[in-house]
């Protein structure tokens, strides 16, 4: 109670509002800074083409550049399984006590959202893992009839298709479900 009183004295006499975050607060802050720290933006487009490669595959098509083809992929292709992996970890993040929680924001907080200070080792190394066990989790579902998919299986040597006439009939699928 003391704690509370003195922070409301100090809030009242220097016009400095006082941060109490709540337990879901201080998750979703621990996850926009280990996603911002991490990867996994960038990843997830590679996701995506992973998952264009497999569905391609089934037509007999072979990508022959994965890299190449996630960086011609839009930047907001993955944004849904970002949305959904954002889900997933705050709810993972939540799970832990709201002592563990503040601390760990606490600590990123002081350290700007990244993993520099020896203290911040072991809040890394526990996001690191549960980003782990969510990626897991989660799939990106590519879509073979979105808009850019003509212009990219258009692009030379990118994919290596088994025949002309499966290309044609491929990009007439693609055009069919535009319109």
């Amino acid at each position: 109670m003391f704690g509370r009183a003195a922070v409301v004295a100090l809030w009242l006499a220097f016009g400095v509002a006082p941060a109490w975050a709540s337990p879901r607060e201080d998750a979703a802050f621990i996850v926009g800074a280990v996603l911002e720290a991490s990867s996994v933006p960038e990843d997830a487009r590679t996701w995506y083409a992973r998952d264009l490669e497999r569905q391609l595959g089934e037509h007999s098509v072979k990508v022959l550049a994965i890299v190449r083809l996630a960086q011609l992929l839009p930047p907001d292709v993955a944004e849904p399984h970002l949305a959904d992996l954002r889900q997933t970890l705050t709810e993972r993040v939540s799970r832990l006590s709201p002592v563990k929680l503040s601390r760990a924001a606490e600590s990123l907080r002081a350290s700007e959202g990244t993993y520099r200070s020896e203290r911040d080792r072991g809040v890394g190394g526990l996001a690191v893992l549960i980003v782990m066990a969510a990626v897991r989790e989660r799939s990106v579902e590519a879509d073979l009839s979105a808009p850019f998919m003509e212009e990219i299986l258009l692009t030379g040597g990118l994919f290596a298709f088994p025949n002309p006439v499966l290309k044609k009939d491929l990009l007439n699928d693609i055009r069919a479900t535009m319109e």
